[in-house]
């Protein structure tokens, strides 16, 4: 299946009085073949995300930017970076001890999978395949089972999941 990573950037044109334009940018990978194409439009509405891809079938990997919801697609999973940022915003002013929160221990995780992929860079890209599927894959998979069986306290029992 085609994955296509798509990123958009408000810039302002300097050849037209037009306050701001927008490129749309997609990086596909397909069968070791990868490549990119960028478009710009005179805004940054989700009618251009869906013009600029439309016909696209696949794995659509986005921000958080509701522009893509306008998208047809298979599959939309959001950048794990992008994602972080709900969690840390999460634990903003809290006094009390944060550590056995869903969220502190979420960050947890995803550091762990950060530094994991931060020393991956310098390896080979079918290196990089293996030590992701070895050391990241149970990380990822097991914040999966959390959100799905509620999260295991420090003595391991689960908590109920919480609707919020």
């Amino acid at each position: 299946m085609t994955r296509r990573q798509a990123d958009s950037k408000t810039m302002k044109e300097k050849r037209t009085r037009a306050k701001r334009t927008c490129e749309y940018t997609v990086r596909c990978r397909k069968a070791n073949t990868h490549y990119g194409y960028s478009d710009y439009t005179p805004g940054r509405g989700g009618k251009y995300a869906a013009s600029f891809l439309s016909g696209f079938t696949g794995i659509l990997i986005t921000d958080d930017y509701a522009g893509y919801n306008q998208v047809d697609h298979d599959q939309r999973p959001l950048c794990w970076a992008h994602g972080r940022r709900y969690f840390v915003d999460a634990l903003e002013g809290i006094e009390e001890e944060t550590g056995d929160s869903i969220a502190y221990r979420l960050l947890v995780q995803m550091a762990k999978i950060f530094h994991i992929e931060a020393k991956l860079q310098k390896r080979t890209k079918k290196e990089r395949e293996k030590e992701r599927v070895l050391r990241e894959r149970p990380l990822v998979e097991q914040v999966f089972v959390w959100a799905k069986t509620g999260w295991p306290d420090r003595d391991g029992k689960r908590r109920k999941k919480s609707r919020r």
